[in-house]
């Protein structure tokens, strides 16, 4: 699991550069961490804990709340699934991490539909990451690769909101994209304090709200 964070930078930034490069899209909150799922008391006055989208703020040293939130015209945040490992020759060792991306969009500010702002998504996921940007890294990215989309807005509010009402209006849009980050790097050549000095010094801070 090396450099997620670093990763998933990049495809936001590659995002933003390509598909999302209109004004429309700013100030979009594009979240460079590691999403997790976090439970909470149920504020609906029933004993079920609710689950809602946090991320680790590493300055404050707490979880922050990244989900719905019409102040942006769009959020997007990036799930850890899974890691599978191949040892190849020479010490080389192939990683593969399964993400999700999930999006949720104002139509209304964007003014796009759900099935325009996909579009926009899926044509604009990069396939491949350039390695001059991330000559820093002691890996190689080999590929990105999008595969699977879920665009019913209920049925990804149920997974990523158990246990909470349904909360979202045809000004709306809620999509999650499922991708997979392949790397190699050499295992014997892996220096932890260089690992641990490229990540970023700060958590990861939303845009000021306008």
């Amino acid at each position: 699991m090396l450099f997620l964070e670093n990763k998933i930078t990049l495809i936001n930034q590659y995002l933003k550069q390509d598909a999302l490069y209109d004004s429309r899209f700013q100030p979009g909150y594009f979240i460079n961490a590691i999403a997790q799922t976090a439970a909470m008391q149920s504020i609906e006055g029933n004993d079920k804990l609710q689950y809602l989208p946090v991320v680790y703020n590493k300055q404050a040293q707490e979880y922050n709340y990244i989900g719905l939130d019409d102040t942006y015209p769009i959020i997007i945040y990036h799930k850890h699934l899974q890691t599978t490992y191949v040892d190849l020759e020479l010490n080389e060792r192939k990683e593969t991490n399964k993400m999700q991306m999930v999006v949720f969009g104002r139509l209304d500010a964007l003014n796009l539909n759900a099935e325009t702002l996909g579009a926009l998504l899926v044509t604009g996921f990069p396939a491949t990451i350039k390695k001059n940007d991330y000559s820093n890294l002691p890996i190689v990215i080999n590929s990105v690769t999008l595969t699977d989309a879920q665009p019913d807005a209920q049925a990804v509010f149920a997974k990523e909101y158990r246990n909470t009402a349904y909360q979202l209006g045809p000004q709306h849009a809620l999509l999650q994209f499922g991708y997979t980050i392949e790397s190699t790097y050499n295992r014997k050549c892996f220096d932890i304090c260089g690992c641990l000095s490229t990540e970023k010094p700060g958590g990861d801070n939303p845009p000021n709200k306008k």
